[in-house]
């Protein structure tokens, strides 16, 4: 894996894998323009993949959860055509904000202009995509951690991560394929590291048979590794999510250059979308190396890398601790008699379920309880 800006240097490129693509605003994606440089590699890949972060769906059902629910205009589908996107993975926290109804209204969008998608289980469900290059087979897969887009009572959902269903999967992969590639929707959101849970998570897809493992969810820039000989990347950040407000790493993205030949190689690129000129092209060299190289040396380092998480609990203790404190007695009976709205108590709920079921947040509940635990052995021993 290379830190990479020369174009000249790159053989071929088979995959283009971008980051999260949510264009859930439909007045900012007129602005999008491709810069020269980013064209010029977008012409040279044989596909073009990202993670479609929301449903494409005129719906208004919303399902019961916490976080804020995403969709996209229709119109959305002309512009990933227009940027030639040919493979969607659905499998994050978000494609079920919108019931059955919006999973199935993207599905339909993607199958009416050719998209490739996958990451759903239930009805719209397989174990992996097929895809062909260069005389090799290549299978795609992609699962997100356990939120509320993981739930398969309506018959349909995103793949959940499950170290039994990734082994299913990956093995069934490798059967019949000579390269197997994940996308792995999960970690924690504006943290520029893997936990180091995600970590031990990501290694192990590689054990059992995955030869690249490609992460998004954190919208922020990660680094990566190489894993036995393969590559790991813990976050690609995000390609193209318009929302006004963010610090300037929410609109910075890498680019995972794929080629299969003998073997699956990756090359990566940096790029920013600029809100103001809706362009988005290449980061300077000097700022790509700026960005990655402390990342990786991190995630190189165990110990380091244990540390930043627990710095990270620690500067979170009062926020953690808070969504797992039900209300006071007063509280709960103004809402028994209506003295308080129903949905205070209901968002409450949702929000201690997605603190228990996904796994960053379960980790980070576990490490911040650990912390408060440590720090009153360290009194009592002294």
């Amino acid at each position: 894996m290379t830190i990479h800006s020369d174009l000249e240097q790159l053989s071929s490129i088979d995959i283009l894998l971008f980051g999260d693509f949510c264009p859930y605003n439909a007045g900012a994606n007129s602005k999008l323009r491709v810069g020269p440089e980013l064209k010029r590699l977008m012409e040279q890949a044989q596909f073009r993949a990202v993670n479609l972060e929301c449903p494409i769906t005129e719906s208004e059902q919303k399902i019961v959860k916490s976080g804020p629910h995403l969709k996209a205009p229709p119109n959305s589908v002309a512009l990933m055509k227009e940027l030639g996107i040919s493979i969607c993975s659905l499998a994050n926290n978000h494609i079920l904000d919108y019931t059955h109804e919006g999973i199935e209204d993207t599905c339909e969008a993607l199958d009416d202009v050719g998209i490739i998608h996958f990451g759903l289980t239930g009805e719209y469900g397989k174990e992996y995509e097929l895809i062909e290059i260069n005389n090799k087979r290549v299978s795609l897969l992609s699962f997100t951690e356990n939120e509320f887009s993981t739930d398969l009572r309506c018959g349909v959902a995103a793949n959940a991560l499950d170290p039994a269903i990734q082994f299913s999967h990956i093995h069934q992969a490798k059967h019949v394929s000579d390269f197997v590639i994940i996308q792995f929707h999960g970690g924690v959101e504006l943290y520029p590291y893997p936990t180091p849970e995600m970590q031990k998570y990501a290694r192990f897809m590689i054990d059992i048979g995955a030869d690249c493992v490609i992460c998004h969810h954190s919208h922020i820039v990660s680094g990566y590794e190489e894993y036995k000989g393969k590559p790991i990347a813990y976050s690609l950040g995000n390609f193209f999510f318009p929302e006004a407000g963010n610090s300037d790493s929410w609109y910075k993205g890498l680019v995972a250059a794929i080629n299969i030949e003998d073997r699956l190689k990756v090359d990566f690129f940096m790029t920013r979308y600029c809100m103001e000129t809706g362009v988005i092209d290449f980061v300077k060299d000097e700022e790509f190396k700026g960005t990655i190289v402390p990342l990786n040396q991190v995630i190189a380092n165990p110990e380091v890398l244990a540390s930043k998480w627990d710095a990270l609990c620690q500067s979170l203790i009062t926020k953690t601790m808070m969504g797992i404190l039900r209300p006071p007695r007063i509280m709960r009976l103004m809402i028994r008699f209506g003295l308080l709205p129903n949905y205070i108590r209901k968002r409450t709920d949702a929000s201690l379920l997605n603190l228990i079921r996904c796994e960053s947040h379960r980790y980070k509940l576990i490490t911040t309880i650990r912390i408060q635990e440590e720090k009153k052995n360290v009194g009592r021993d002294t």
